[in-house]
């Protein structure tokens, strides 16, 4: 699954968008944990740990912000 954030000036018009991945298809999991999500199954991010940026973004209003999920997949588990 991955969510694209995007960041919008005082205007509202979007100056930067982030896509991150937060559960991966694949079948290893990667440095982080992230690996295919059971069904039913639940992930949470550990507390204080922040999804970031290495942009300045000195035209963003803060708080403007959207999240948008631009990739799921589902995986048929009876196969």
């Amino acid at each position: 699954m991955e969510a694209t954030v995007y960041f919008k000036n005082n205007k509202g018009n979007v100056i930067f968008e982030k896509t991150y991945a937060l559960v991966s298809d694949s079948t290893y999991f990667d440095l982080e944990g992230r690996g295919p999500l059971k069904p039913g199954y639940l992930k949470e991010m550990a507390r204080d740990k922040y999804y970031t940026i290495d942009s300045v973004l000195s035209e963003w209003e803060k708080g403007n912000a959207s999240i948008e999920i631009t990739k799921l997949e589902f995986v048929d588990t009876k196969a």
